[in-house]
């Protein structure tokens, strides 16, 4: 016989009426929900809670004539008109894009929830106006704003090391940044925005770029180097870390160099006007008390600065710890002092004011005389300065024929005059030399009967000076 078939029991078939029931009022609820906004639902901040979207769009329509938009933060402070902009406003389209943001299928859940809807699309505009009232805006503000700092390294005190320094916010605005945010909000009919640090220029390099660790680790090899300085074997100073940082710069390719530009304008500046002393002003007391200044002349150190940067160079890319004797063109006695003096206890004061000579050896005077300098009145001047006994000073040998300059007219010299005792100072052309042609020295002769330029000295005292001197015996013209 044939099976029958079962019949549903009361259980069963009450099951199935609940749960059809349920579909019914479920997607009831969906074709409801999808033209009626949710409870507890604000839409620009407004209570639109269970109204249907052509209720909310008729209640939006309009709106364009009053709205303006208010930008404001990081220092800008800027009203935008929706006229301004013709603006205008579909609230149709506003109110299906608001009630896309919630979902009705799954009603159930939302109806208990809170929706504040605020990305909803539905304004037009003309967006090149609104770009050029936005950037006329941030430009203008950005003429006063600082940049942005860009990450670099720098030297840590503490650590006595470069680290990596990070970047530093400026003030200025990105007009790219400030007008995505503008549109953002003129799309969503907001009335407001407030601007922010991603709406700030930012740095072009961070403290994240790895380059930049590299660049330290780079730059902290040149400190390695420990370089002394030693000027005719007398200390002149010591080149470390604390001077390297100096000239240690990142390239455009964030790479620590070293900056051997700035090491040879360093040399030729700052370490040229420590050590050189030729022509400087110096200041020394005499024996006898007297406190003298004097500037020019030939004598004092002058270093070759352009070899030493070479050096240097070398020596710290190679992270050296050495000694560097400090090349020179010309040498002294020794280092100034704190006056400037650079040279010892032997010299010759020659007093111009005075008119008279003094030899000190050892700080002692061992010889002195009066004397007639250059004629004042005919411009004939001795000059003043620090100067030395030159190589022209024979010591075996030391007479000469002194010569004067070729008088245009006669062509021949102003002079030719024989002396038995001839010591130049400047080059071959003015220099201590006996007179025999005068009885007298010193007080005002000079003034109207000097030489010109030489210092006259009686002939018993300049074959005194000549054997008490040498090449190199420096020699001193004040007054």
């Amino acid at each position: 016989m044939p099976k029958t078939a079962k019949r549903l029991g009361t259980g069963a078939k009450v099951a199935i009426g609940v749960t059809g029931a349920l579909c019914v009022v479920y997607v009831a609820g969906v074709a409801f929900f999808s033209s009626v906004f949710m409870p507890n639902t604000t839409l620009l901040g407004r209570n639109v809670s269970l109204r249907t979207v052509s209720n909310v769009a008729a209640s939006l329509d309009g709106r364009t004539n009053a709205y303006v938009l208010t930008v404001e933060g990081d220092g800008l402070d800027l009203s935008i008109p929706g006229t301004e902009i013709s603006l205008t406003f579909d609230g149709s389209a506003y109110t299906r894009s608001a009630i896309e943001e919630t979902n009705p299928w799954a009603w159930p859940i939302e109806v208990f929830a809170t929706h504040d809807i605020t990305s909803a699309h539905g304004a037009s505009y003309d967006a090149d106006r609104l770009k050029e009232v936005v950037e006329s805006a941030v430009n203008t503000f950005n003429e006063k704003a600082s940049d942005p700092v860009n990450a670099t390294i720098g030297y840590d005190e503490g650590a006595k090391a470069f680290v990596v320094k990070a970047e530093q916010p400026g003030t200025k605005l990105d007009s790219n940044a400030v007008l995505s945010s503008v549109k953002a909000a003129v799309d969503e009919f907001k009335t407001s925005v407030t601007l922010g640090e991603a709406d700030l220029v930012k740095a072009t390099v961070t403290s994240e770029d790895k380059a930049l660790q590299k660049a330290a680790d780079e730059a902290n090899e040149y400190l390695k180097a420990n370089v002394k300085l030693a000027l005719d074997g007398l200390d002149a100073g010591t080149i470390d870390a604390g001077k390297i940082i100096d000239w240690v710069t990142l390239d455009e390719n964030l790479a620590a160099t070293l900056d051997t530009d700035a090491i040879r304008s360093w040399g030729a500046n700052e370490l040229s006007h420590q050590l050189d002393t030729v022509g400087t002003a110096r200041t020394y007391t005499r024996p006898d008390g007297k406190t003298v200044t004097v500037t020019g002349g030939s004598y004092g150190w002058n270093i070759n600065s352009t070899e030493l940067a070479d050096q240097l160079v070398s020596a710290i890319e190679n992270g050296q710890t050495t000694t560097l004797q400090v090349p020179t063109y010309q040498t002294a006695e020794q280092l100034p002092d704190a006056n400037g003096k650079d040279w010892g206890d032997t010299y010759i004061d020659a007093d111009l004011a005075e008119q008279h000579a003094r030899m000190y050896q050892g700080g002692q005077l061992v010889w002195e005389s009066d004397f007639v300098s250059g004629n004042s009145s005919m411009g004939y001047d001795t000059p003043t300065g620090v100067y030395f006994i030159d190589s022209y000073f024979n010591k075996t040998s030391p007479s000469s024929t002194l010569i004067g300059k070729t008088d245009p007219e006669t062509k021949k010299p102003e002079y030719e005059t024989p002396v038995s005792y001839w010591m130049p100072f400047v080059g071959n052309a003015i220099g201590f030399h006996d007179a025999t042609w005068r009885s007298n020295f010193g007080g005002t002769i000079y003034q109207t009967n000097g030489s010109h330029g030489c210092v006259n000295l009686p002939a018993d005292k300049a074959a005194e000076l000549c054997n008490l001197i040498n090449q190199g015996t420096v020699v001193v013209v004040h007054g």
